[in-house]
């Protein structure tokens, strides 16, 4: 599984690749985090003319029951030229090989302007082949892409054997009834 909260620099097994020298890519950032203090982000930078980034993940082969899940969010989203999260099961360089590469999910598409919002798909689709996941930022001097807590693989299972609750509305707990907790 892939397990990545972008709280090192650089993350793990991930590889960094822009058509412009000029482009400083996808860089680590403490200015937005859905969870920890970091995660990683294409800057608006106003480069000398446009520019795709890529961040693309290790390899995972797929299992019966995988999912991907991460967090996007968004700063000027009305000026993006193009984001979004593709697959590939063939290679992991999108820049020589953009034939390898499917659009998954258009960031664009589905707008989180200052709001983490998290996508979550099933790999089913995916069973037994080896792919690459990777994030695309088209732009120059465009929004701004964050991206943190990003899994693929398979979801825990793990429930809480023992749970405590303190101090429920109006004093009392009923079976069945739904509750708030926190």
């Amino acid at each position: 599984q892939i397990s990545e909260d972008f709280e090192t620099d650089p993350p793990t097994g991930w590889t960094f690749m822009q058509t412009e020298g000029d482009d400083p890519g996808f860089v680590q950032t403490s200015a937005r985090a859905n969870s920890g203090t970091y995660s990683f982000y294409h800057n608006d930078d106003n480069i000398t003319v446009s520019s795709t980034s890529w961040m693309i993940s290790p390899s995972l082969t797929v299992s019966t029951g995988d999912i991907l899940s991460f967090y996007h969010n968004h700063n000027f989203d009305t000026y993006g030229e193009e984001n979004g999260i593709w697959i590939s099961t063939v290679s992991a360089d999108p820049i020589a090989n953009p034939g390898d590469f499917t659009l998954l999910y258009d960031l664009l598409a589905n707008l989180s302007e200052d709001t983490w919002t998290e996508y979550n798909q099933s790999l089913d689709a995916y069973n037994g082949m080896t792919v690459y996941f990777a994030f695309k930022y088209a732009g120059d001097w465009e929004d701004e892409l964050y991206i943190d807590d990003f899994f693929a693989g398979t979801p825990p299972t793990e429930t809480a054997d023992w749970n405590n609750l303190q101090w429920p509305p109006n004093g009392a707990i009923t079976t069945g009834d739904n509750y708030d907790v926190y």
